[in-house]
């Protein structure tokens, strides 16, 4: 499919607030020679379906990088939306309404945390390719489900990130026991008889009818209209699940994930 949008617009929104509760001033905080906000920013201007990049921020420093980086910053954010509970929705209205009043239309909204730097711009253009061609009011991105949850942090993180892929592709809410263990006879996506589901190989068994477990990894959210200006959630029953590979998937809250992060771009510098 062509990534011709033309007008209306796809716009990349870059949600960047100074504040953070676990890395201090995480959006800048340095991840192989560059602030984290601009693995975002440079994948968001690299995507061919995407016909603008703007960063929402509070903060002048970050809109000052951004835009050496080559984003928009055309607004400030209200601080009443800069808060560590302030709703990702209202943040992406707030955006939406502003470029709506000064003449831009859009066709879809683009949600790209910074958080996730190691998405490539060829995920954002095929997500967005997926909500054009789907027939869905959003499409969100997911990562393979790799078993069993242990009982610590990161299996109490991974519960509440936990969905379902239904056949054709469409994301639910998980239909297991809440708060449960995964059980592995449920043959997650992450093992099948001991090895390793690709990200075809789980689009296929979609395909096939078959339910597959998986994980949001904020990496992508494409919204359309209904979402972005109506009442409809991000996540419903016309969402579709974009898969990503589990090694693009890191979204940075922790220094554990940070050094993650560092470690597979290394790896890339490395292969080059």
């Amino acid at each position: 499919m062509s990534c011709d949008t033309s007008k209306p617009e796809v716009v990349g929104l870059i949600p960047a607030r100074g504040g953070s509760r676990r890395i201090l001033r995480k959006n800048l905080v340095d991840l192989c020679g560059r602030p984290l906000i601009a693995y975002t920013i440079e994948a968001s201007r690299r995507a061919r379906c995407i016909t603008r990049t703007i960063v929402s921020t509070d903060d002048h420093e970050i809109a000052d990088v951004s835009r050496r980086l080559g984003a928009e910053v055309p607004f400030l954010r209200p601080g009443r939306l800069a808060t560590d509970t302030a709703r990702s929705i209202d943040v992406i209205r707030h955006a939406a309404r502003w470029l709506e009043n000064h003449g831009i239309r859009l066709r879809a909204m683009v949600l790209l945390q910074p958080t996730s730097p190691l998405r490539k711009a060829a995920h954002i253009d095929e997500a967005v390719r997926l909500f054009l061609g789907g027939g869905c009011d959003s499409v969100v991105s997911v990562r393979r489900c790799d078993g069993v949850m242990d009982r610590d942090k990161d299996g109490e993180r991974n519960r509440k990130l936990l969905r379902s892929i239904r056949p054709g592709g469409w994301l639910a809410p998980w239909r297991g026991k809440p708060g449960g263990r995964i059980d592995r006879r449920l043959r997650p996506c992450g093992s099948e008889r001991g090895r390793q589901v690709s990200v075809s190989g789980m689009q296929a068994r979609s395909a096939a009818g078959v339910d597959l477990p998986c994980l949001l990894n904020g990496a992508v959210y494409v919204l359309g209209r209904r979402v972005i200006f109506g009442s409809v959630p991000i996540e419903n029953r016309r969402t579709k699940a974009y898969i990503m590979p589990a090694n693009v998937s890191v979204d940075v809250d922790t220094r554990k994930d940070l050094h993650a992060a560092e470690r597979q771009l290394s790896r890339r510098g490395s292969a080059r």
